[in-house]
């Protein structure tokens, strides 16, 4: 019973959304955001109609990837809000209810206005990759813990993430394999991870890639010459207790066994890889999927033939040193 009245919601808002496409001034995007929302607790497919839509497709996933809705979206859905409540007003003639439309229009007007994100100041805000990684997760991965714990952490941060101040833009120490790399993304078959190569391609020339010799273990550790000479990374967003950025391996690299306090999720980029968790089988995982390491929990990756492209993060705990765990045998690559 509950479905079919989340699915008549739906309807519902889909025809209005509708008529919001021909008649200029009325919203849109909201009814087909409540939609998407009605739709995913009653038709998967339909859910799936909504957010293919050209054009309305994109925005219901920018609305729920926490990216808001453009400015001028906001100042329409704002007046048209306003103007439709004074017609109501205007056409009702008992208080009670005049004073219930005017209640409900200042509760609307004030909503959109302080609680929707503004569009253009979330994407300056947090970089065009970021947004790309983003619009990627949310149409991609909706239901994914990972995915949820990430989202939630960079909502509860807000205005409290920033980008890295540039560095000095030292060559990139890895070229060829960041150009294979990134021709791999840009050239996937999958549009979002394609736009996700596509941002970080148009944005190196501001990045700053730096290699990890240690800096991130206690002194001393053994985190081997294969991983100390074939990796690099870039910080894209950080916040007191958080970082997010991307990471690259080059071609047949072991990163060992190794374990920090920090959650730690990644988004792959590129691959194959192959994945061990508490020194157990190796596991591949291609390009476009997701992995969510608990603190403490015990992982290693290598590399095939080609080079790998992630996007990490660490949601909280990030002072925590990794610590390398012992020496485990290694089977032979189920990738090439």
């Amino acid at each position: 019973m509950m479905r079919l009245l989340w699915m008549c919601l739906g309807l519902a808002c889909v025809g209005i959304g509708a008529v919001g496409i021909v008649v200029p001034g009325l919203p849109t995007t909201v009814f087909f955001v409540v939609a998407a929302w009605a739709f995913s607790k009653s038709s998967p497919r339909l859910e799936a109609w909504v957010l293919g839509l050209p054009q309305i497709g994109p925005m219901v996933s920018d609305h729920r990837a926490g990216l808001g809705m453009p400015r001028r979206a906001k100042f329409l859905a704002i007046g048209c809000i306003i103007v439709f409540s004074a017609i109501s007003v205007f056409l009702v003639e008992q208080p009670v209810v005049r004073l219930a439309i005017l209640a409900t229009a200042a509760v609307g007007v004030v909503y959109v206005w302080r609680r929707v994100p503004t569009r253009e100041v979330v994407v300056e805000a947090l970089g065009e990759v970021t947004v790309a990684v983003l619009r990627y997760l949310v149409a991609t991965y909706p239901e994914d813990d990972g995915v949820r714990q990430l989202r939630g952490r960079i909502g509860e941060l807000g205005g409290a993430l920033r980008q890295p101040a540039p560095g000095d833009l030292t060559p990139v120490p890895h070229p060829d394999a960041l150009h294979a790399a990134l021709a791999e993304a840009r050239e996937s078959g999958d549009g979002r991870l394609s736009a996700i190569g596509e941002a970080i391609a148009s944005s190196n020339g501001e990045l700053t890639w730096r290699v990890d010799d240690g800096l991130y273990y206690r002194p001393g550790a053994d985190v081997g010459d294969g991983y100390r000479n074939g990796n690099m990374h870039v910080v894209l967003l950080e916040a007191d207790d958080f970082a997010m950025g991307l990471f690259l391996l080059r071609e047949r690299v072991l990163y060992k066994d190794h374990h920090h306090p920090a959650p730690e999720f990644y988004l792959n980029l590129t691959g194959p890889t192959e994945w061990r968790f508490d020194g157990g089988e190796w596991m591949v995982r291609p390009a476009g999927s997701v992995l969510w390491n608990d603190p403490g929990r015990v992982h290693a990756t290598r590399t095939g033939g080609t080079p790998w492209l992630s996007c990490w993060a660490w949601i909280r705990d990030v002072d925590g040193a990794c610590e390398v765990c012992p020496e485990e045998p290694t089977t032979g690559s189920a990738i090439g």
